[in-house]
């Protein structure tokens, strides 16, 4: 069964990532022999993996293809020195390509964007402190080849299917094993969790619109249409039920898109709803946050129950009729 040919090894995620501290890698070992994720660039991240591959006695040499589930370091970090030492092809959305270095090359645009929903200077600080910082956790993801949905990746014996899942980053991708009924669901399903989604920025002036968490609930119908009798995601335990995970993630939106309409009494920033809704989260989740609250903003605009207007060079907010 191919399930016994499935081997999950957890590595340690970067030092400034408190939580989640540990990546899920996946391989498959039936030809042509596949990696899922890499985890971070560090001696203790590959020798971890070179470990965990000994155990089945096999070594990093036997990686014969590298698939990419999104551009977060942890999930792409050793990809290119692991492709160099094995000679895999890495695969990757299109949209992901670069990874971090994309994030860096627009940290100006970010700050202006950041600045404009509230999030006071010593946050925006502390995200391009981030971004540089993680810069020695990954090599750039570049000459890489590119999958889109739908595409089938085939093995010996059974074959991968793409599922092209944006939200939590614009080209995140699940592979799918139909004939199995497994789910590699990389950050789009966590369990006990509810991801975070990208603010996908649209737009080159205000009012900006904020797509990510649009495209994560409608990657998650998606999701739930599938036959999964297992998901294994990213990060912590697999998943059993994914579809009462599915209605958790759906019900625990639905309940913060309420409790933001009901805040919009009168005019406020994005960040200042994240206040209010987040008073005990860390500076690192109060990002998180400010993603969450952008993108249900977004959809409040969009049903017409939310207004924006522009005053200060800040964005606010507002119930319609206020």
């Amino acid at each position: 069964m191919l399930i016994d040919k499935i081997f999950k090894i957890s590595l340690q995620n970067t030092p400034a990532q408190a939580e989640p501290s540990v990546i899920n890698v996946y391989f498959i070992n039936e030809p042509p022999r596949t990696l899922i994720d890499t985890g971070i660039k560090s001696e203790p991240s590959i020798d971890a993996l070179r470990n965990g591959l000994k155990a089945y006695g096999l070594d990093l040499t036997a990686i014969e293809r590298i698939l990419v589930t999104h551009g977060h370091i942890d999930h792409y970090g050793l990809a290119k020195r692991l492709s160099s030492i094995s000679s895999a092809p890495m695969y990757v959305h299109r949209e992901e390509q670069g990874g971090l270095q994309r994030i860096i090359n627009s940290l100006d645009f970010r700050r202006h964007v950041f600045l404009r929903n509230g999030g006071p200077e010593t946050m925006v600080d502390a995200i391009e402190k981030l971004a540089i910082s993680a810069m020695g956790f990954a090599d750039n993801l570049e000459d890489v080849l590119f999958l889109e949905e739908g595409e089938v990746i085939p093995f010996e014996s059974t074959m991968l299917k793409v599922i092209h899942t944006p939200g939590h980053t614009p080209g995140h991708l699940c592979f799918y094993l139909q004939k199995e009924k497994i789910l590699f669901s990389g950050d789009h399903l966590i369990k006990n969790e509810v991801p975070f989604p990208d603010m996908h920025v649209v737009g080159s002036s205000p009012p900006f619109h904020y797509m990510g968490l649009k495209e994560y609930l409608a990657s998650l119908k998606k999701i739930e249409q599938l036959d999964i009798s297992t998901a294994f995601p990213g990060h912590g335990e697999e998943i059993c039920d994914v579809k009462k995970l599915i209605v958790g993630i759906f019900d625990y939106y639905q309940n913060l898109i309420n409790r933001v309409s009901l805040s919009l009494s009168e005019r406020k920033t994005p960040f200042e709803i994240v206040r209010e809704l987040f008073p005990d989260a860390s500076l690192l989740f109060k990002i998180f946050g400010l993603y969450k609250i952008l993108g249900i903003l977004e959809i409040l605009k969009e049903k017409g129950m939310v207004e924006w207007e522009e005053k200060g060079e800040k964005d606010y907010y507002f119930s319609r009729g206020k």
